[in-house]
């Protein structure tokens, strides 16, 4: 201390139970250490912006890109507002919240009608020195939630707000298009329509679950779906099997692990972290896999009745193929 400015990697839509908004409750603490120093952020496509969030800090940056590719590119642009504000150049921050909220599965950019609103975002973008829209988190039951608009202006609070009201009426003109951008169904249909892809060999068949994605702050550990296909007389005989990627189970790993390769194992798996929405499934599998170090957690590959589950130490998200080849697959 005392430091020149401060720029935070943020995702906006944090919240603790009992407690409530984290980014806000970190901010608070650092003005308190910094009371005028300029603070900037990068913030998620997702993030919920709350007037809270606005008071407490001097410019954000959001993800123009759905899945999130731009992560570097968004880090630099809130890095160079900071650079601007140390320089002492008066910024000007507005922003207007639309009272919707839309599944990510239904907010691809690269797909409308996001597409047309980024290019809209990026075109307006250039006549100011930051314009994002916030999509709001639909998974976080919260008062504040919804999509927000918002400019930084160098020119004037008049200019940033009606780049910001622009790029909400845009939001609002396009609000009936949204749809999924994959084929979406309920969990019987889902495995109807899997079970017709593996007729026409039609390959790869992947399932989401998007409900249930730790990197959404779910637990990871629902049993629901895995109790409907280890139910199915058919998906469970498939060769090679049908692969469950993943589940966090700490226990179920350390068993694993204590037992060995191609050791027979039997236990509960699942519905542990979070016992609420589903229960445990009692298992009797068998080791295919081990990976002692994957991203500095364990992971193991367990086979239950001719499905093979991938279980995890730690809550992980499934994007990466390493995972799956770190375990052979």
């Amino acid at each position: 201390m005392p430091v020149d400015g401060i720029c935070l990697a943020l995702h906006g839509s944090m919240r603790v139970k009992e407690i409530g908004k984290a980014e806000s409750d970190l901010l608070k603490q650092i003005r308190l250490l910094c009371p005028h120093t300029p603070i900037t952020a990068s913030l998620d496509m997702h993030a919920t912006i709350t007037e809270e969030l606005l008071a407490l800090i001097d410019g954000v940056v959001g993800y123009k890109c759905a899945p999130h590719t731009d992560t570097i590119e968004t880090g630099i642009a809130a890095a160079n507002l900071l650079i601007k504000l140390i320089n002492n150049k008066r910024l000007y921050m507005s922003a207007f919240r639309i009272p919707m909220l839309i599944a990510g599965e239904k907010s691809e950019t690269s797909t409308e009608p996001m597409k047309s609103i980024m290019a809209k975002v990026r075109e307006r973008e250039k006549e100011a020195e930051s314009v994002s829209l916030f999509m709001g988190f639909p998974w976080a039951d919260v008062e504040e939630n919804g999509v927000t608009a918002l400019c930084i202006s160098a020119i004037s609070k008049s200019h940033a707000s009606s780049i910001a009201l622009d790029i909400a009426n845009t939001f609002c003109r396009y609000k009936d298009a949204f749809s999924f951008c994959c084929e979406a169904y309920e969990e019987l249909e889902a495995l109807a329509k899997c079970k017709e892809y593996i007729s026409q060999k039609s390959f790869p068949i992947i399932i989401s679950d998007s409900g249930d994605n730790p990197t959404a702050g779910s637990s990871g550990d629902v049993t629901n779906f895995l109790r409907r296909i280890l139910a199915d007389n058919y998906l469970t005989t498939l060769k090679p099997p049908l692969i469950y990627q993943a589940f966090y189970d700490p226990e179920v790993v350390d068993l694993a692990f204590n037992s060995g390769k191609d050791s027979s194992i039997k236990g509960y798996l699942g519905a542990k972290f979070d016992n609420i929405k589903s229960k445990p499934i009692e298992f009797e599998g068998k080791v295919i896999a081990l990976c002692p170090s994957y991203n500095n957690k364990r992971i193991a590959l367990i086979r239950i009745k001719g499905i093979d589950v991938v279980v995890t130490s730690a809550h992980m998200g499934c994007y990466e193929v390493e995972m799956m080849e770190s375990l052979g697959v």
